[in-house]
Formats: C-alpha cells, structure tokens, sequence
C-alpha cells in the first residue's frame, strides 16, 4: 500500500502539477473562463455531457494502445492490483498517467473551452467515478452508470472491457462476455 500512495503523490506532485502548467496556456487560447458569472445549467450539462463522450473515446483507446504497446513497461504497473482498490485508480507509471488519465479527462473542457466551474465539476466527476470503478463497491444510487464489476473484470482478464461505460467496448467486441450472458439471466 506504501509503494501506491507514493506513486499515486508522485503523479498528482511531480507529473499532473507540471503538465497542468503547461496546459494553462492552451485552455486560456481556448477561451477558458472565469468570471465571476456562472454558466447555466444546460451549458454545464451539455460540456457535461461532451466531456464524457470524449473521455470514452480517448480513454478506451489510449488504455486499449497501453495494452497492445510496451505492455509490460507502462500499463503493467496499473494491473498489479489484480482486485483493484480505489487509490489504485491513480496508481500508473508517468507516461500512462499522462496519456490515459489526464489527457482523456482535460480533453472535453479544452475542447470546448468551458468555464472553470464546468472544469472543476467535471474533475470531481471524473475523479469520483474511476475511484468508484476501482473500489469493488457497486453504489447502488450509480446503478447501470458506473460500474467497479465492469472494471474488475479488465484487472482480471486484461483483454476486455477497456472503456469507462462500455459502449466502446460493446461496439468494438471487448466487451466482457460472461458480464452480458449474466444481465440476461438477471434481467
């Protein structure tokens, strides 16, 4: 557990502060705001909305890319925890940590040049639900939204389900197959 929290300190400190300076930039170029006005609730459900369809796209390909290229340099590390726990979420070498968390995640708000609260609400968002897919806890209030048993299939299997919300995964066959047969007995 010691060696996770200090990767994990690691990757927020000496990886995400640095490349989030570097990006300040870019947001600003595209229009980033931070007024004191707030957007209005269907501009913040709409960004919302966008983000996380970005998010999908990159994340599922950049995680799927890590485990096709250099495989045993970079995304092993994330797989180490076989039944992953929350703060595993974070726990990523560098280059992983840029590629298929931070980028996936900031893509949707430089994209759209959101205000600074979307941004922030959309980081606690993100944040919460990859802690969630990694805690081994289905909240019941998150049912069909987020899923640890989703994910806790891909540290088992490593070669299916990829994605965040699975439509991806569905659309492209990596989907868990065992996961689809059970919510048909189910219901």
């Amino acid at each position: 557990m010691g060696r996770c929290v200090r990767r994990v300190l690691f990757n927020q400190f000496v990886v995400q502060l640095p490349v989030s300076f570097l990006l300040q930039p870019l947001l600003e170029a595209r229009g980033i705001a931070y007024s004191a006005e707030l957007p209005s609730a269907v501009e913040v459900v709409l960004h919302l909305l966008i983000f996380l369809a970005v998010e999908e796209v990159l994340f599922y390909y950049s995680h799927r890319a890590l485990h096709l290229w250099n495989y045993q340099r970079i995304h092993k590390i994330h797989h180490e925890f076989r039944a992953p726990i929350s703060i595993a979420s974070e726990y990523a070498h560098p280059v992983e940590y840029v590629v298929s968390n931070m980028l996936p995640l900031l893509a949707g708000p430089l994209l759209m040049g959101s205000h600074l609260a979307t941004v922030w609400v959309w980081t606690a968002i993100a944040v919460t639900g990859t802690s969630n897919h990694h805690c081994g806890y289905a909240l019941p209030w998150l049912r069909g939204l987020s899923s640890p048993r989703f994910h806790d299939h891909h540290h088992l299997s490593f070669n299916t389900n990829f994605g965040l919300v699975g439509l991806l995964d569905h659309l492209h066959g990596t989907r868990h197959k065992p996961l689809i047969a059970h919510r048909r007995v189910d219901g």
